[in-house]
Protein backbone atom coordinates (compact mmCIF):
# COMPACT_ATOMS: atom_id res chain seq x y z
CA UNK A 1 0.00 0.00 0.00
CA UNK A 2 1.25 3.66 -0.75
CA UNK A 3 0.43 6.46 1.33
CA UNK A 4 0.76 10.47 1.31
CA UNK A 5 1.25 12.15 4.58
CA UNK A 6 1.05 16.04 4.36
CA UNK A 7 2.08 18.58 6.44
CA UNK A 8 1.06 22.16 7.13
CA UNK A 9 4.05 22.97 8.83
CA UNK A 10 8.03 22.88 8.54
CA UNK A 11 8.71 22.62 11.92
CA UNK A 12 8.69 20.22 14.69
CA UNK A 13 5.99 21.33 17.60
CA UNK A 14 3.42 18.60 19.50
CA UNK A 15 1.71 17.66 16.08
CA UNK A 16 4.69 16.95 14.23
CA UNK A 17 5.40 15.02 16.96
CA UNK A 18 2.07 12.69 15.96
CA UNK A 19 3.14 12.55 12.27
CA UNK A 20 6.73 11.08 12.78
CA UNK A 21 4.85 8.34 14.97
CA UNK A 22 2.70 7.80 12.31
CA UNK A 23 5.27 7.74 9.47
CA UNK A 24 7.13 5.46 11.87
CA UNK A 25 4.63 3.26 12.16
CA UNK A 26 3.72 3.12 8.38
CA UNK A 27 7.39 2.41 7.43
CA UNK A 28 7.79 -0.22 9.91
CA UNK A 29 5.11 -2.23 8.73
CA UNK A 30 6.24 -1.97 5.01
CA UNK A 31 4.04 0.45 3.86
CA UNK A 32 5.35 2.85 1.07
CA UNK A 33 5.67 5.94 1.97
CA UNK A 34 6.23 9.60 0.99
CA UNK A 35 5.32 13.06 2.93
CA UNK A 36 4.26 16.27 1.41
CA UNK A 37 5.50 19.26 3.38
CA UNK A 38 7.03 22.71 3.62
CA UNK A 39 10.94 22.24 3.17
CA UNK A 40 13.73 23.78 5.20
CA UNK A 41 12.48 23.39 8.74
CA UNK A 42 13.26 20.68 11.59
CA UNK A 43 10.22 18.16 10.52
CA UNK A 44 12.18 17.71 6.61
CA UNK A 45 15.65 17.56 8.84
CA UNK A 46 14.13 14.90 11.21
CA UNK A 47 12.52 12.38 8.64
CA UNK A 48 15.57 12.67 6.29
CA UNK A 49 17.63 11.85 9.96
CA UNK A 50 14.97 8.83 10.98
CA UNK A 51 13.68 7.56 7.83
CA UNK A 52 16.56 8.98 4.44
CA UNK A 53 16.18 7.76 1.20
CA UNK A 54 12.90 5.42 2.75
CA UNK A 55 10.55 8.79 2.17
CA UNK A 56 9.82 10.61 -0.77
CA UNK A 57 9.32 14.43 -0.33
CA UNK A 58 7.27 16.61 -1.66
CA UNK A 59 7.80 20.05 -1.33
CA UNK A 60 4.49 22.43 -0.25
CA UNK A 61 4.25 25.77 0.69
CA UNK A 62 3.86 26.72 4.27
CA UNK A 63 1.06 29.00 5.03
CA UNK A 64 1.19 31.83 7.80
CA UNK A 65 -2.01 32.96 9.35
CA UNK A 66 -2.45 36.04 11.92
CA UNK A 67 -2.33 33.91 15.54
CA UNK A 68 -5.73 33.02 17.03
CA UNK A 69 -8.19 35.05 16.16
CA UNK A 70 -8.09 35.36 11.92
CA UNK A 71 -9.10 37.90 9.81
CA UNK A 72 -10.90 38.29 6.69
CA UNK A 73 -7.20 38.73 5.03
CA UNK A 74 -6.61 34.99 6.70
CA UNK A 75 -9.68 33.35 4.78
CA UNK A 76 -8.65 35.59 1.18
CA UNK A 77 -5.11 33.49 2.28
CA UNK A 78 -6.51 30.44 3.25
CA UNK A 79 -8.42 30.29 -0.17
CA UNK A 80 -5.32 30.93 -2.33
CA UNK A 81 -3.56 28.43 -0.52
CA UNK A 82 -5.43 25.92 -0.68
CA UNK A 83 -6.10 26.68 -4.55
CA UNK A 84 -2.55 26.52 -5.35
CA UNK A 85 -2.58 22.77 -3.53
CA UNK A 86 -4.90 22.02 -6.58
CA UNK A 87 -1.24 21.49 -8.27
CA UNK A 88 -1.03 18.24 -6.34
CA UNK A 89 -4.21 16.70 -8.03
CA UNK A 90 -1.26 14.41 -10.53
CA UNK A 91 0.78 12.93 -7.75
CA UNK A 92 -2.54 11.70 -5.65
CA UNK A 93 -2.89 9.56 -8.42
CA UNK A 94 -0.16 6.77 -7.15
CA UNK A 95 -1.34 6.62 -3.31
CA UNK A 96 -4.09 4.31 -2.16
CA UNK A 97 -4.51 6.27 1.21
CA UNK A 98 -3.57 10.53 1.98
CA UNK A 99 -2.90 11.28 5.32
CA UNK A 100 -4.11 14.77 5.95
CA UNK A 101 -2.48 16.55 8.91
CA UNK A 102 -3.06 19.97 9.81
CA UNK A 103 -6.52 21.83 9.48
CA UNK A 104 -4.97 24.52 6.79
CA UNK A 105 -4.84 21.60 4.52
CA UNK A 106 -8.13 20.09 4.84
CA UNK A 107 -10.40 22.65 2.46
CA UNK A 108 -7.79 21.63 -0.51
CA UNK A 109 -8.32 18.19 0.14
CA UNK A 110 -12.28 18.24 0.52
CA UNK A 111 -11.94 19.52 -2.95
CA UNK A 112 -9.09 17.22 -4.01
CA UNK A 113 -11.19 14.44 -2.93
CA UNK A 114 -14.00 14.75 -5.25
CA UNK A 115 -11.54 14.46 -8.18
CA UNK A 116 -9.32 11.81 -7.32
CA UNK A 117 -9.84 8.48 -6.01
CA UNK A 118 -8.16 7.39 -2.57
CA UNK A 119 -8.93 6.70 0.66
CA UNK A 120 -8.90 10.31 2.88
CA UNK A 121 -7.52 10.58 6.66
CA UNK A 122 -7.93 13.69 8.38
CA UNK A 123 -6.23 13.84 11.71
CA UNK A 124 -7.57 16.03 14.12
CA UNK A 125 -5.56 17.73 16.94
CA UNK A 126 -7.56 20.90 18.51
CA UNK A 127 -10.84 21.55 19.94
CA UNK A 128 -11.67 23.85 17.39
CA UNK A 129 -14.58 26.89 16.92
CA UNK A 130 -17.99 25.85 15.81
CA UNK A 131 -17.47 26.82 12.13
CA UNK A 132 -14.45 24.44 11.83
CA UNK A 133 -16.05 21.68 13.67
CA UNK A 134 -18.96 22.13 10.82
CA UNK A 135 -16.46 21.44 8.00
CA UNK A 136 -14.64 18.16 9.91
CA UNK A 137 -18.83 17.16 10.14
CA UNK A 138 -18.54 17.61 6.41
CA UNK A 139 -15.89 15.98 5.93
CA UNK A 140 -17.48 12.47 7.64
CA UNK A 141 -20.02 12.68 5.37
CA UNK A 142 -17.69 12.50 2.06
CA UNK A 143 -18.09 9.31 0.40
CA UNK A 144 -13.87 9.26 -0.31
CA UNK A 145 -13.33 10.13 3.62
CA UNK A 146 -11.91 6.74 5.14
CA UNK A 147 -11.60 8.10 8.37
CA UNK A 148 -11.14 11.47 10.68
CA UNK A 149 -8.96 10.28 13.73
CA UNK A 150 -9.82 12.38 16.88
CA UNK A 151 -6.36 12.30 19.34
CA UNK A 152 -8.78 12.27 22.61
CA UNK A 153 -11.97 11.66 23.94
CA UNK A 154 -12.50 15.34 24.85
CA UNK A 155 -11.99 16.07 21.17
CA UNK A 156 -13.88 13.11 19.76
CA UNK A 157 -17.01 14.57 22.22
CA UNK A 158 -16.83 17.93 20.57
CA UNK A 159 -17.21 16.50 17.21
CA UNK A 160 -21.23 15.82 18.23
CA UNK A 161 -23.32 12.78 18.58
CA UNK A 162 -24.61 13.22 15.28
CA UNK A 163 -21.31 13.01 13.42
CA UNK A 164 -20.69 9.84 11.57
CA UNK A 165 -19.15 7.52 14.13
CA UNK A 166 -18.11 4.75 11.61
CA UNK A 167 -15.58 7.61 9.82
CA UNK A 168 -15.08 8.93 13.23
CA UNK A 169 -11.83 6.77 15.04
CA UNK A 170 -10.52 7.51 18.14
CA UNK A 171 -6.52 6.87 18.03
CA UNK A 172 -5.29 8.55 21.60
CA UNK A 173 -2.00 9.90 21.44
CA UNK A 174 0.77 7.94 22.99
CA UNK A 175 4.48 8.33 24.04
CA UNK A 176 7.45 7.68 21.49
CA UNK A 177 8.89 4.65 21.42
CA UNK A 178 11.69 5.62 23.17
CA UNK A 179 9.77 7.01 26.41
CA UNK A 180 7.26 3.95 26.38
CA UNK A 181 10.59 2.23 27.48
CA UNK A 182 11.65 4.62 30.45
CA UNK A 183 12.14 2.63 33.30
CA UNK A 184 10.97 4.66 36.76
CA UNK A 185 13.88 7.13 38.46
CA UNK A 186 13.13 7.69 42.14
CA UNK A 187 14.63 11.17 42.68
CA UNK A 188 13.29 11.77 45.55
CA UNK A 189 15.50 10.50 48.06
CA UNK A 190 18.11 12.63 49.67
CA UNK A 191 16.63 15.64 47.25
CA UNK A 192 17.72 19.21 48.72
CA UNK A 193 15.16 21.20 47.02
CA UNK A 194 12.69 20.75 44.46
CA UNK A 195 13.09 21.41 40.63
CA UNK A 196 10.46 21.59 38.47
CA UNK A 197 9.82 21.62 35.17
CA UNK A 198 7.15 22.68 32.27
CA UNK A 199 7.21 21.60 28.65
CA UNK A 200 6.01 23.78 26.22
CA UNK A 201 6.06 26.80 23.80
CA UNK A 202 6.21 29.88 25.68
CA UNK A 203 2.72 31.44 24.61
CA UNK A 204 -0.07 32.51 26.72
CA UNK A 205 -2.50 29.66 26.69
CA UNK A 206 0.19 27.17 28.13
CA UNK A 207 0.24 29.01 31.17
CA UNK A 208 3.98 29.75 32.15
CA UNK A 209 2.84 33.11 34.20
CA UNK A 210 1.41 30.16 36.75
CA UNK A 211 4.88 28.47 36.83
CA UNK A 212 6.67 32.06 37.55
CA UNK A 213 4.31 32.72 40.29
CA UNK A 214 4.94 29.41 42.05
CA UNK A 215 8.77 30.90 41.72
CA UNK A 216 7.85 33.99 43.62
CA UNK A 217 6.56 31.84 46.39
CA UNK A 218 8.72 29.16 46.65
CA UNK A 219 11.92 30.50 46.36
CA UNK A 220 14.18 27.56 47.34
CA UNK A 221 12.72 25.55 44.69
CA UNK A 222 14.19 25.51 40.92
CA UNK A 223 11.61 25.80 38.23
CA UNK A 224 12.54 25.03 34.48
CA UNK A 225 10.87 26.28 31.86
CA UNK A 226 11.69 23.85 28.65
CA UNK A 227 10.44 25.53 25.15
CA UNK A 228 11.01 28.07 22.84
CA UNK A 229 9.46 31.47 22.14
CA UNK A 230 6.71 31.52 19.59
CA UNK A 231 7.99 33.64 16.43
CA UNK A 232 4.20 34.97 16.34
CA UNK A 233 4.17 36.11 19.52
CA UNK A 234 7.89 37.20 20.87
CA UNK A 235 6.39 39.53 23.34
CA UNK A 236 4.99 36.72 25.51
CA UNK A 237 8.41 35.04 26.22
CA UNK A 238 10.37 38.27 26.48
CA UNK A 239 7.82 39.55 29.69
CA UNK A 240 8.21 35.94 31.18
CA UNK A 241 12.24 36.61 31.33
CA UNK A 242 11.79 39.91 32.47
CA UNK A 243 9.43 38.91 35.68
CA UNK A 244 11.06 35.50 36.13
CA UNK A 245 12.60 35.51 39.76
CA UNK A 246 16.14 34.02 39.78
CA UNK A 247 15.15 30.58 40.42
CA UNK A 248 13.34 30.25 37.05
CA UNK A 249 15.84 28.22 34.67
CA UNK A 250 15.19 29.29 30.77
CA UNK A 251 16.38 26.34 29.00
CA UNK A 252 14.80 27.09 25.21
CA UNK A 253 13.70 24.21 22.18
CA UNK A 254 15.71 21.51 23.46
CA UNK A 255 15.84 17.87 21.09
CA UNK A 256 15.44 15.58 23.85
CA UNK A 257 13.21 16.08 26.72
CA UNK A 258 13.81 12.92 28.68
CA UNK A 259 17.35 13.77 28.61
CA UNK A 260 17.09 17.52 29.50
CA UNK A 261 14.58 16.56 32.65
CA UNK A 262 16.89 13.33 33.51
CA UNK A 263 20.12 15.93 33.24
CA UNK A 264 17.71 18.60 36.06
CA UNK A 265 17.40 15.71 37.70
CA UNK A 266 13.43 17.17 37.92
CA UNK A 267 10.67 15.14 40.31
CA UNK A 268 7.56 17.15 39.55
CA UNK A 269 5.95 18.28 36.44
CA UNK A 270 3.96 21.27 35.76
CA UNK A 271 1.39 21.75 32.93
CA UNK A 272 -0.65 24.89 34.30
CA UNK A 273 -2.59 25.56 30.69
CA UNK A 274 -5.04 27.53 30.15
CA UNK A 275 -6.79 26.69 27.21
CA UNK A 276 -9.01 23.56 26.88
CA UNK A 277 -5.78 21.16 25.89
CA UNK A 278 -7.23 18.42 23.02
CA UNK A 279 -5.13 15.94 24.41
CA UNK A 280 -1.96 16.55 27.00
CA UNK A 281 1.26 15.21 25.32
CA UNK A 282 3.40 17.09 27.96
CA UNK A 283 1.74 15.68 30.66
CA UNK A 284 2.32 11.70 29.90
CA UNK A 285 5.69 12.49 29.06
CA UNK A 286 6.37 14.20 32.19
CA UNK A 287 4.84 10.95 33.96
CA UNK A 288 6.87 8.41 31.89
CA UNK A 289 9.71 10.52 32.86
CA UNK A 290 9.27 9.84 36.31
CA UNK A 291 7.96 13.34 37.00
CA UNK A 292 5.07 13.58 39.86
CA UNK A 293 2.86 15.68 37.52
CA UNK A 294 0.34 18.38 38.63
CA UNK A 295 -2.06 20.09 35.80
CA UNK A 296 -5.05 22.38 34.64
CA UNK A 297 -6.88 19.56 33.90
CA UNK A 298 -8.74 21.25 31.14
CA UNK A 299 -9.87 19.61 28.30
CA UNK A 300 -8.36 16.21 27.35
CA UNK A 301 -5.76 16.80 30.72
CA UNK A 302 -8.98 16.10 32.42
CA UNK A 303 -9.19 12.59 30.36
CA UNK A 304 -5.71 12.14 31.25
CA UNK A 305 -5.37 12.69 34.81
CA UNK A 306 -8.60 9.75 35.24
CA UNK A 307 -6.61 7.51 33.89
CA UNK A 308 -3.33 7.91 35.43
CA UNK A 309 -3.61 9.52 38.67
CA UNK A 310 -1.89 12.69 38.14
CA UNK A 311 -3.22 15.55 40.29
CA UNK A 312 -5.28 18.76 39.04
CA UNK A 313 -5.09 22.06 40.35
CA UNK A 314 -7.28 25.14 38.83
CA UNK A 315 -6.78 27.94 41.03
CA UNK A 316 -3.69 30.18 41.86
CA UNK A 317 -4.85 28.93 45.65
CA UNK A 318 -4.80 24.85 43.97
CA UNK A 319 -1.19 25.22 42.78
CA UNK A 320 0.07 26.73 45.99
CA UNK A 321 -1.31 23.72 47.56
CA UNK A 322 -0.21 21.05 45.59
CA UNK A 323 3.38 22.33 46.61
CA UNK A 324 2.95 22.92 49.62
CA UNK A 325 1.96 19.43 49.98
CA UNK A 326 4.58 17.88 48.39
CA UNK A 327 6.95 19.80 50.77
CA UNK A 328 4.88 18.47 53.48
CA UNK A 329 5.14 15.01 52.56
CA UNK A 330 7.68 12.00 53.15
CA UNK A 331 10.06 11.82 50.07
CA UNK A 332 9.06 8.36 50.02
CA UNK A 333 5.66 8.53 49.61
CA UNK A 334 5.76 11.38 46.81
CA UNK A 335 8.54 8.35 45.17
CA UNK A 336 5.42 5.65 45.45
CA UNK A 337 3.01 8.56 43.53
CA UNK A 338 5.18 9.01 41.24
CA UNK A 339 5.98 5.40 39.99
CA UNK A 340 1.85 4.78 40.09
CA UNK A 341 1.52 7.78 38.09
CA UNK A 342 4.46 6.30 35.44
CA UNK A 343 3.56 2.80 35.71
CA UNK A 344 -0.46 3.94 34.57
CA UNK A 345 0.73 6.37 31.65
CA UNK A 346 2.87 3.11 30.08
CA UNK A 347 0.04 0.84 30.47
CA UNK A 348 -2.57 3.85 28.95
CA UNK A 349 -0.63 5.12 26.55
CA UNK A 350 2.67 3.24 25.41
CA UNK A 351 3.37 3.40 21.85
CA UNK A 352 2.30 -0.05 20.82
CA UNK A 353 -0.86 0.67 21.24
CA UNK A 354 -1.13 3.95 19.36
CA UNK A 355 1.31 1.57 16.36
CA UNK A 356 -2.01 -1.00 16.04
CA UNK A 357 -4.64 1.39 15.91
CA UNK A 358 -2.87 3.14 13.16
CA UNK A 359 -1.95 -0.07 11.39
CA UNK A 360 -5.77 -0.84 11.81
CA UNK A 361 -6.69 2.46 10.02
CA UNK A 362 -4.58 2.17 7.58
CA UNK A 363 -4.92 -1.65 6.52
CA UNK A 364 -8.78 -1.63 6.65
CA UNK A 365 -10.96 -1.88 3.28
CA UNK A 366 -14.05 0.85 4.90
CA UNK A 367 -14.10 2.17 7.63
CA UNK A 368 -16.33 0.89 10.46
Amino acid sequence: MRVLLLDQYRDVGGAQTVLLQVLGCLVSRGFEVAAAIPIGGGLEATIRERFGEGVELIAIPELALTPRHKSSRDAVRLAGYSAGLLRLAPSLRRFHYVYVHGPRLFPAFAGLSSLISARYVYHVHLEHSRLEKSIIRGLLWHPRTHAVIAPSEFVMRGLGSRANRGRLRLVENALSETMSALPFVDRWADAERLDLVAVGRLIPEKGQDVVLDLAANFGRHRFHLIGCADPARPEYAAALRRRATPNVVFHGQVGDVASTIHQIGAQVCLVPSRRDESFGLAAIEGMACSCLTVTSGRGGLGNIAERTGAWTARTAEEWRAAIERIEGSAPDEMAHAAREQHDRTLDCYGFERFARDVAEIFSSETAR
